[in-house]
This record gives structure tokens, C-alpha cells and sequence, in this order.
């Protein structure tokens, strides 16, 4: 059987849950799991490790999209207004937001727009793992907050496969930084896999359309590191090149 690593992931079975998860008032299943240097290697297929590290964002965020293209990743439907970029620890909020992580200084996110906020990343042949880290937030002298957010999984009839979500984190201790997470969402036994995951955050304090709703978060989208995609067999992108590690 294969291992399972999840954390703070749950699956969503019916639409209404769905249409209701990034409400402020939805219900987390936890199952955390400390991160392990072999967590893909029981991957079905080839894996990437996709390169966020390439570009140099140490002087302000840069765009993520000519990476993302060479790895044979494309961005849709992606909120008006929004850029999706590489942020650099050592950069925002002079360092004091964000740890490195251990791959680099550099995270994958959406920016622009406070609001709830989503885009797509469709890639060119099937996968049947998508894992990613949140990186460990840093309180300031009032905190950190990180938007609540879900990643849905779907398949080529963009039916959903799998969902990955947390809910909003406000962080206080300025002794140590806050965890980082690992996130891993895996096609289910039988399933063909998925084609592409649709990123969605929520930055506003109460939950979109609550009374009273503002935006509240440091970050506009979810913070992503480690991105590692694992392919179903006998599927791979044909020239992944030195984006894909």
C-alpha cells in the first residue's frame, strides 16, 4: 500500500462542501506528518522538482511564468489583476515574514490583489502526485498571518480528484518561527490522475462575503515551496529542461 503523506489535507465528497471551502467557518481534518527527505520516492511515475530558484527575486518579486512554461506548465484562468511570481524570503518585509526555505529563498505565489484569488496550473501530461511546503512564517512585532487556502485537483473533464486546503494562520510567537508544512495530494487507486490543480486563496479576515469582511493577510495567495510533481506512468513532459530538477 502506498504511504500516505498528509498534512493538514482532507478529500471533499460532495459539491456543496466544495463550493464551501473557503469559508471561514469550515471544518479541518488534520493528519500531520513530519517531512521526509524520501516522501516522493514511492511516486507511480517519473518525478520533477520544479526549479522556483532559477530567478533571482532577492530585489523584489519577478514573474514565475516563463519557469513554469519551460516546465511545460501552463497558468488559466487566473483572477484579473493578479501576477504569479516568485517572492524571496530575504526580501519581503525584510526577511522577517518567511524562512528560506531549504531549497532557496524563493516561494511560488499569487500577488496583486487582496481577495479571494485563484488561478491554474495545467500541465502537459497526466500526474498523479502534486506535493508542495508552506514555508515557516516569522512573527513581527505583531504577527504573521497567511491567507487560508485550497488546491483542488482535477482531472481532463475537470471533475475533482482530491483537495488540500488550510484554513487562515495567525501566528504571535516571536521566539521561533512557525512550523513549515508539507502538503501532498495523491490520484487515488484506479483513478487515471489528474490534468491540473486549481489554486484558490482568501486573505479576508471573516471569509469573502462575510459582514464586516476585509482583507486581513500579509500575503495575498499561498505561499509555495518544494513544488515536486510526480507523473502517472508512461506520462512525462517532453523537454522539462533545467526548470524541472
Amino acid at each position: 500500500m502506498r504511504k500516505q503523506i498528509l498534512t493538514s489535507a482532507f478529500t471533499l465528497a460532495t459539491p456543496l462542501l466544495a463550493a464551501n471551502l473557503l469559508a471561514a467557518d469550515f471544518a479541518m481534518f488534520m493528519d500531520y506528518h513530519r517531512y521526509a527527505e524520501d516522501a516522493f520516492s514511492d511516486a507511480a511515475g517519473v518525478k520533477i522538482h520544479l526549479n522556483i530558484n532559477k530567478s533571482d527575486a532577492s530585489k523584489g518579486d519577478v514573474s514565475a511564468l516563463d519557469v513554469l512554461e519551460a516546465a511545460e506548465i501552463s497558468v488559466k484562468d487566473i483572477t484579473p489583476g493578479t501576477s504569479i511570481e516568485f517572492m524571496n524570503a530575504g526580501h519581503k518585509y525584510d526577511g522577517q515574514a518567511f524562512g528560506s526555505p531549504k531549497e532557496g529563498p524563493n516561494v511560488l505565489t499569487q500577488t496583486k490583489v487582496n481577495g479571494p484569488i485563484t488561478f491554474t496550473m495545467k500541465f502537459s501530461k497526466r500526474i498523479c502526485r502534486f506535493a508542495f511546503k508552506r514555508p515557516n512564517l516569522i512573527a513581527g512585532t505583531s504577527g504573521i498571518t497567511h491567507p487560508r487556502w485550497s488546491v483542488r485537483a482535477l482531472d481532463a473533464n475537470m471533475n475533482e480528484v482530491t483537495v488540500s486546503a488550510e484554513e487562515m494562520v495567525r501566528y504571535f510567537d516571536r521566539s521561533k518561527p512557525s512550523p513549515e508544512r508539507l502538503f501532498t495530494m495523491n490520484a487515488p487507486e484506479g483513478s487515471k490522475g489528474f490534468d491540473s490543480v486549481r489554486i484558490s486563496s482568501d486573505g479576508d479576515l471573516y471569509g469573502h462575503g462575510s459582514p464586516g469582511s476585509q482583507h486581513f493577510t500579509a500575503f495575498s495567495g499561498v505561499l509555495m515551496s518544494s513544488i515536486v510533481i510526480a507523473y502517472c506512468p508512461n506520462q512525462y513532459p517532453t523537454n522539462p529542461g533545467e526548470n524541472a530538477k
